[in-house]
C-alpha cells in the first residue's frame, strides 16, 4: 500500500496523524476525491495506491451499518487553481501567479482603508489573504493560514470574538482568539463558525442575535469559539444569512437555523434548532447555501437543491418549495456551485459550472424588474460563453473565473469593479474585471 500526504479518520474517530490512506478490509472500497485542479474522482478497489499529491479531500465508505464510514482529510492543502469568492457586496479572486486581489463595496474596512466613493473599483491585495484560504461575509473578509484565522471589516456578528462591540470596524487584520488548526470557515449569519483540526465545528461571536446553536438561544457579546457537538466530524461548513449547513466526513449533510422554506432539509418551520441530517443525501462532496436555498454536489457530479422555489431556484417549476433535495435537471457534470443571498424584492440566484460551462437559474442578476427576472431552468449568462472554472455569488452580483484566470462579473456594477453611478448601474451581461498590471 502506497501512502500519500493524508490523514485517515477511522469509523467514528475524529482525529488522526498517520500520513497514509487506509481501506478497511472487506469494505465497499469507495473513495470520493476532490482534486486540487477542480476535477472529481470516484476511487474504487486500490484507491490507496492512487497518487495522493493531487488530492484535496477524500472520504471512504467502510460500509458500516450506522453510516459513519471512514473519512480521510488531507491537512494543509491550499488550492493552487484559479478561484473566486463573494461576500454580500465584495469579491476576491485568486489567479495563479498573481495572488488574491479583492474589490467591491468597502463600508466597514473589509477591503482595507476607505475609498472616496465607498467602492474599491481597482482590485487590491489584502495582506491577510496571501497564502490563505478565503472566506467573505456581509461586510467582512477573513483568511485562514496555518490554522490561524484573521479577519477585517465589520464586527456586527461578533466576528472578532470576545472584547469587541458590534459597532467596531477594523480596516486592519485582527486574529480571532481561541481558534487553532481551523480549516473551513463560514462568517455569514448570526455567528461565524469554523471546522477545527479534528473535524469539530466551532462557533463564536454573535452580539444579541438569536441563534439556536447558542446555549441560551441568544448570543451575547463576543462569545469565544465553542464546539457544537451535534455536527459531529465535518470537512466543511457554509452559511447564508439565517441558516448554516455542514458537510460531515461521512458524506452526509446537517443543517440548522431558519427553515421557513425547508432550507434545512426538514418540513418548513420557523427554525431547526439543532444540526439535523438532511435525509435523502449521501456521498456529498461539496455544499453551498444562500438565503432560503441549500445545494449539494454528489460524487456522481449531480447537483441537488432544497428550500425555496419561488423563483425556480430548484431548477423546476412544479412546486413552490421542497424540503427534500431535488436533482437539478440537465446537470450531470458539475464541478462548482453557488447560491446567492436574497435579491432586493425577493428571489435567489443559483449557478453551477457544468462540463466547464456556467449555467444559472432562479432570480436573474443585473436585470430590472419584469418577466425577464425569472430564469426557470439552467441557462447561460449573457456575455460569458467561454470555459469557467469556478463561480461565486453575492447579494446582487455574480463572479466567475476561467481556467486561465480571467475574471468576469455581472449584476451590480460597483461590486464588479465598475462605476455604479448615482442610479446603481446594473450589468445584465458579464464584463471582464480589470486587474492592475
Amino acid at each position: 500500500m502506497r501512502g500519500g500526504r493524508w490523514c485517515a479518520l477511522f469509523l467514528l474517530s475524529t482525529s488522526c496523524s498517520v500520513p497514509t490512506v487506509s481501506i478497511v478490509e472487506g469494505a465497499r472500497d469507495v473513495g470520493i476525491s476532490d482534486r486540487l485542479d477542480g476535477s472529481l474522482d470516484v476511487l474504487t478497489g486500490d484507491a490507496a495506491a492512487q497518487d495522493a499529491s493531487v488530492f484535496d479531500v477524500a472520504w471512504y465508505d467502510a460500509g458500516t451499518s450506522d453510516g459513519s464510514g471512514v473519512g480521510c482529510v488531507r491537512e494543509g492543502a491550499v488550492d493552487p487553481a484559479a478561484h473566486v469568492y463573494a461576500g454580500a457586496y465584495h469579491a476576491c479572486a485568486f489567479r495563479p501567479g498573481a495572488g488574491v486581489l479583492c474589490w467591491g463595496l468597502n463600508i466597514a474596512g473589509e477591503l482595507g482603508a476607505e475609498s472616496a466613493s465607498g467602492y474599491v473599483l481597482i482590485p487590491r491585495a489584502l495582506s491577510l489573504l496571501q497564502g490563505a484560504s478565503v472566506s467573505l461575509g456581509n461586510a467582512a473578509t477573513c483568511g485562514t493560514a496555518s490554522g490561524v484565522v484573521s479577519c477585517q471589516g465589520s464586527n456586527s456578528n461578533g466576528l472578532f470574538a470576545a472584547g469587541y462591540s458590534d459597532r467596531e470596524f477594523h480596516a486592519e487584520p485582527r486574529v480571532v482568539p481561541g481558534l487553532t488548526g481551523a480549516t473551513s470557515l463560514a462568517v455569514l449569519g448570526p455567528r461565524p463558525c469554523a471546522i477545527g483540526p479534528s473535524g469539530e465545528v466551532l462557533c463564536w461571536g454573535g452580539i444579541g442575535h438569536p441563534d439556536p446553536t447558542s446555549p441560551t438561544g441568544v448570543v451575547g457579546a463576543g462569545l469565544p469559539p465553542t464546539v457544537v457537538p451535534e455536527f459531529g466530524a465535518c470537512r466543511s461548513i457554509t452559511a447564508g444569512s439565517l441558516h448554516r449547513c455542514a458537510l460531515r466526513c461521512d458524506g452526509r449533510v446537517l443543517c440548522t437555523g431558519s427553515n421557513r422554506s425547508g432550507e434545512c432539509g426538514q418540513p418548513p418551520s420557523d427554525e431547526v434548532p439543532s444540526p439535523t441530517v438532511v435525509d435523502g443525501l449521501d456521498q456529498v462532496i461539496d455544499l453551498v447555501v444562500g438565503d432560503g436555498v441549500s445545494c449539494a454536489l454528489r460524487a456522481d457530479r449531480s447537483m441537488w437543491c432544497w428550500g425555496s422555489n419561488g423563483w425556480s431556484e430548484l431548477g423546476v417549476t412544479d412546486r413552490p418549495s421542497s424540503w427534500t433535495p431535488v436533482a437539478v435537471p440537465g446537470l450531470a457534470d458539475v464541478s462548482s456551485m453557488a447560491v446567492s443571498l436574497s435579491y432586493t424584492g425577493g428571489g435567489t440566484t443559483v449557478c453551477a459550472v457544468n462540463a466547464g460551462r456556467l449555467r444559472c437559474w432562479g432570480r436573474a442578476l443585473g436585470v430590472a424588474e419584469g418577466p425577464q427576472t425569472r430564469v426557470p431552468a439552467p441557462a447561460a449568462v449573457p456575455g460569458l460563453t467561454g470555459a469557467v472554472a469556478r463561480v461565486a455569488l453575492g447579494r446582487q452580483f455574480g463572479v466567475a473565473i476561467s481556467p486561465g484566470g480571467e475574471v468576469y462579473c455581472w449584476g451590480e456594477a460597483g461590486n464588479c469593479g465598475r462605476d455604479p453611478g448615482p442610479q446603481a448601474l446594473l450589468l445584465p451581461q458579464a464584463v471582464r474585471v480589470q486587474f492592475p498590471d
